[in-house]
């Protein structure tokens, strides 16, 4: 087995010229949390990954374009039948306008590396085409455009309502693919102190559901069900999107979640 988890977090961006001008980048305070909590979860899963197989990408000079091609390309080209990959993206995501007519909306999704150079959605997709049919690919996009112990025996998480099927958006031909979202294309995504620590609004929502919600481990229905409430009652700004490919539903977000 060669399954493995990618995390790349981009707290600080240098600017981005987009379409002919300039972006600057404010910085992220919670992308570190976000990666220490999702990495936490991979290890706590039903059958979690060896710990040597998640890598984490933090540091500016690992996380250029160049880099994160490099390391997904060697990820990506080691999976065989029957593997699981776990990609996280968490910094500035943005959009560009599509240069190849393949999105309906005119537009292509980028994640912005620390050099300010984005990667565009159709650079990933184009990995996964290659991977064969039966390796699993489950994306955690916590982006623009894609306590006290007192505090914590009240908190919400504690009194979400048990959750409908989590996808919004289902493609029946493909190989397995669960892709779960911050925002839509058109929205910002935030960061939340909620707890008193500064998280991205979905990497708070999934790590808190996980350690104070009763069956979240149980399927990624249930964890990325309840995700999405509690993700709301952080702000109400974004709005979490499930993405799923594959004749097979049930065969992936029934499974015990980041279990590979």
């Amino acid at each position: 087995m060669t399954s493995a988890a990618l995390l790349i977090g981009v707290p600080k961006p240098k600017p981005s010229k987009i379409a002919g001008r300039t972006v600057e980048w404010p910085e992220l305070h919670g992308v570190e949390n976000d990666l220490a909590a999702v990495r936490s979860m991979l290890l706590q899963a039903v059958h979690p990954l060896d710990a040597m197989s998640i890598i984490t990408l933090i540091e500016p000079r690992d996380t250029t374009a160049a880099n994160i091609n490099d390391q997904l390309d060697r990820c990506v080209g080691k999976l065989e039948p029957g593997d699981t990959f776990i990609l996280m993206l968490d910094g500035h995501g943005y959009h560009t306008p599509d240069v190849d007519s393949d999105d309906g909306d005119g537009w292509d999704e980028v994640f912005i590396s620390s050099t300010g150079e984005p990667i565009l959605d159709d650079e990933f997709a184009a990995r996964w085409a290659k991977t064969p049919r039966d390796v699993t690919i489950i994306g955690l996009v916590d982006t623009c455009f894609a306590d006290t112990s007192g505090n914590w025996l009240d908190h919400p998480a504690k009194h979400l309502s048990k959750p409908a099927l989590p996808v919004t958006i289902r493609t029946r031909d493909g190989a397995p693919r669960f892709f779960f979202s911050a925002s839509l294309q058109e929205q910002d995504a935030y960061e939340t102190d909620a707890a008193g620590q500064r998280r991205g609004v979905l990497s708070a929502a999934l790590a808190d559901v996980w350690s104070l919600t009763e069956g979240s481990r149980e399927s990624y229905a249930t964890l990325f069900g309840y995700a999405q409430q509690l993700a709301a009652y952080y702000d109400r700004r974004q709005t979490t999107r499930a993405r799923f490919t594959g004749p097979e539903l049930s065969s992936v977000v029934n499974r015990p979640p980041f279990s590979v």
